[in-house]
């Protein structure tokens, strides 16, 4: 993990690619906490045509195309977090999400920490969904989408 304080960092990684991120921190036991971060070869970062943070914990990338392609890179609050932490996430998400034309590919990518259960229509690994999970469904029908990874 990447522990910087600007909002938005690009590194280059290796020779053909960069590394884009948002900050991450550490805490009082010296552990980085937030952050996310998206690796993408040179040819891909020529064509992108927005990069931005959403808190500390969201990242958009969108490239030029037709239609454009936006993807949303997440690193949710586990569910040791706090319900006012989960909560922010959702709203920066939702926040994130309705920045994007409706016109665009929507990718929404990351670690969400949420456990789907059986109660969720599709084929899903657990038997309960979690409090993060709610907060996904949540969000996912507030933003009109849908979790394909429970979909075959």
């Amino acid at each position: 993990r990447v522990v910087h304080s600007e909002d938005l960092k690009v590194v280059d990684h290796q020779k053909e690619v960069r590394f884009i991120s948002v900050s991450a921190w550490r805490n009082g036991s010296v552990a980085s906490v937030g952050g996310v971060g998206a690796l993408v070869s040179r040819r891909a970062y020529d064509s992108i045509c927005l990069m931005r943070g959403f808190g500390s914990r969201i990242l958009q990338i969108s490239f030029s195309g037709n239609p454009r392609t936006s993807v949303v890179v997440v690193y949710s609050p586990t569910e040791s977090a706090s319900d006012e932490e989960a909560e922010e996430f959702h709203r920066n998400l939702r926040d994130a999400i309705a920045t994007i034309p409706a016109h665009d590919l929507l990718l929404v990518l990351g670690d969400l920490n949420a456990k789907l259960g059986s109660d969720v229509d599709g084929f899903t690994y657990h038997t309960r969904t979690n409090r993060n999970g709610q907060l996904l469904l949540d969000t996912l029908e507030e933003c009109n989408l849908e979790a394909t990874n429970i979909r075959f």
